[in-house]
């Protein structure tokens, strides 16, 4: 599902932050995806409108045809995950060149509409849509229950939604909806057929048939609609991260089978590493499909013992205590290696013969490398831990 959205084009509200990776505890690296907002950002705009050679596309429409097309297809109202603007999830490609305005050009895989929609076409004999994306613009309104009523991409959301409550609120009501419930008290996100999840600039809500991307800001403006085959959702990793042993309960003894019998297949795959749990946990698999490789970073949602004096912690938390002006991160790296490899209070990791320990420091990030695994924090103040990562030794 994530493939499809980074080709959706997120309407560039989420941050490009992706670092290279490498899979290896060397001491100059940028480990494994250490932003939450990592996904690149599209611009939602064609580079050159007018032109483009859309493959397939029929001899060019009478204007005045094309603008009574675009006139009758825009103001119709979306019905979510099937269709809008005239065509459907099962509309063939030919069937929409009768239908559609003709398309403007072709950008990340989708076909352009004046309509203010693009489809991406899937490789099916007839082609059928493989995602639809509404954006800005489009006149027509997606039906809600009440309060939220009827609303337009574009629109901001500020007078229904006021806070995380309302907004998981607004999520359920409209799952509800799309699922043909009716009145009935209906949990999407506790049966699995919606889930909530995003960035620092903007909330994505998905649902079994496509979803939203509603803008972080004060106006929480809908910025886009989209529409995909039904997608099954799997259950968040609540397991705790086990240094040196597990994390999220995969260990390296871990088959990628039994794994993904639970947590289903990958979201994304990117330099050897496959991610899950809403690309809060990455994998590489070994060849005997064992994990050889860990990295637990984003919402990441099971906690990590570091002992009394740390306590349990989770992606994202703050070590502001070990974050003085005069410490470098020296003295959060041997804490870290005093309680988790047990040693004495006294004891330098760093200063030994051979090195059991080092600290790095890599453009905005700390890297603490002990014998059992790497913590990425941030340089600044607050020394937020941004991602935990294990690899098998050879």
């Amino acid at each position: 599902m994530n493939k499809i959205l980074v080709m959706i084009a997120w309407a560039g509200v989420f941050f490009a932050a992706c670092a290279k990776k490498e899979k290896t505890f060397s001491q100059d690296y940028i480990p494994a995806k250490i932003s939450a907002d990592a996904v690149p950002a599209i611009s939602r705009q064609p580079t050159n409108p007018d032109g483009g050679k859309v493959p397939g596309k029929v001899s060019d429409l009478d204007p005045e045809e094309s603008a009574k097309r675009k006139a009758k297809n825009e103001i119709l109202p979306i019905e979510f995950g099937v269709g809008v603007a005239g065509i459907t999830m099962q509309t063939t490609q030919d069937e929409a060149r009768d239908i559609l305005s003709p398309a403007r050009g072709e950008f990340q895989g989708f076909e352009i509409y004046d309509e203010h929609i693009r489809v991406q076409w899937n490789r099916a004999n007839p082609p059928k849509p493989e995602a639809i994306v509404i954006d800005d613009g489009y006149p027509g309104e997606l039906t809600l229950p009440e309060p939220y009523g009827k609303l337009r991409v574009g629109q901001s959301l500020k007078s229904v939604i006021s806070s995380e409550d309302d907004l998981v609120n607004f999520m359920r009501v409209a799952g509800a909806s799309f699922e043909k419930m009716g009145d009935k008290p209906y949990l999407c996100d506790q049966v699995l057929t919606c889930r909530l999840g995003g960035s620092a600039a903007a909330i994505q809500l998905e649902f079994v048939r496509g979803g939203m991307i509603v803008s972080r800001d004060a106006e929480l403006t809908l910025q886009v609609l989209y529409f995909t085959p039904p997608q099954k959702f799997f259950p968040r990793i609540l397991d705790p991260i086990v240094y040196g042993t597990s994390i999220g309960g995969v260990s390296y003894a871990t088959s990628r089978a039994d794994f993904e019998s639970k947590f289903g297949p990958p979201e994304q795959f990117e330099d050897g590493i496959y991610y899950y749990d809403q690309s809060s946990l990455g994998i590489a698999w070994g060849p005997d499909n064992k994990a050889i490789y860990m990295g637990a970073l984003g919402t990441f949602q099971g906690t990590m013992d570091l002992g009394p004096v740390l306590g349990k912690r989770r992606i994202g938390d703050s070590f502001t205590s070990y974050a003085a002006a005069t410490d470098d991160g020296t003295l959060l790296m041997l804490a870290l290696d005093r309680q988790l490899e047990g040693r004495a209070a006294d004891y330098n990791c760093a200063t030994q013969t051979v090195p059991e320990c080092s600290l790095k420091k890599v453009g905005d990030f700390l890297v603490v490398i002990l014998a059992k695994g790497t913590f990425v924090f941030t340089a600044d103040s607050t020394r937020r831990l941004l991602l935990f990562e294990m690899m098998k030794a050879p």
